[in-house]
């Protein structure tokens, strides 16, 4: 079965961007269909849903090319029992994994490849022959789980300036103020994201653009250690 044709047995509306067809979504007849339990799909609904909507500068769902870009934690995939993308994955400021307090990746370790969405998992791998696990990667099938993590708390003084550890943290913080409907400000009030998102922006308090992407943090280390070597 295609993925056009799961879409229309399932009356999802069929797009470039899946994930934003999951804001509409008529929820309780793809649950019953599917098997799934009621209201299994209204989490990551609202979150899909509260993330298109805000208004930022950036938007706060990660795309490229029109389709849905996910960042990912070596040690979860690496856990995970059936590997698969949580949805707070997607969002642009989530730079941290909070449990295991490394870096998320943002493209293969081999090929450099980034993670977008929808793909044909049959038709993946270097081969053309298909990936078994979404814990591989579509272009050359190696587990991306085989990176070696980016530990925050081990990392050599002076890798992270004290505003990018901020904008990690805060990045936690701005995917649970989605989950949770309002965040708490500076006063220590609880707000609506929506009104205190444009004053985070301006103060630059969440991670924007490749500054705090993986690649640039081991390459600031490793001139950090030449640094330390040459002393």
């Amino acid at each position: 079965m295609s993925l056009r044709e799961l879409c229309r047995w399932l009356e999802i509306p069929y797009r470039r961007d899946m994930d934003a067809g999951f804001c509409n979504l008529k929820t309780r007849q793809v649950e019953a269909r599917c098997g799934l339990r009621p209201r299994v799909f209204d989490f990551p609904c609202r979150m899909l849903r509260v993330g298109s909507a805000l208004r930022t500068v950036r938007p706060a769902l990660w795309s490229e090319r029109g389709r849905s870009r996910y960042r990912f934690c070596p040690k979860c995939f690496e856990d995970q029992h059936t590997p698969y993308l949580p949805v707070h994955w997607r969002f642009d400021p989530w730079r941290l994994c909070f449990k295991h307090r490394c870096m998320m990746e943002d493209a293969c370790w081999k090929c450099h490849m980034p993670i977008l969405l929808p793909e044909k998992m049959e038709q993946g791998g270097a081969d053309g022959k298909g990936i078994t696990f979404m814990s591989q990667c579509f272009h050359c099938s190696e587990l991306l789980w085989r990176v070696a993590p980016i530990y925050v708390d081990q990392l050599a003084p002076l890798v992270l300036s004290p505003l990018q550890e901020v904008q990690l943290q805060n990045g936690c913080a701005f995917v649970s103020a989605i989950a949770h409907g309002y965040m708490t400000n500076l006063l220590g009030r609880a707000v609506r994201i929506a009104k205190e998102l444009p004053l985070m922006e301006r103060m630059q308090l969440l991670a924007s653009g490749d500054s705090l992407s993986p690649n640039a943090i081991r390459q600031r280390e490793l001139l950090e250690e030449e640094g330390w070597q040459d002393c």
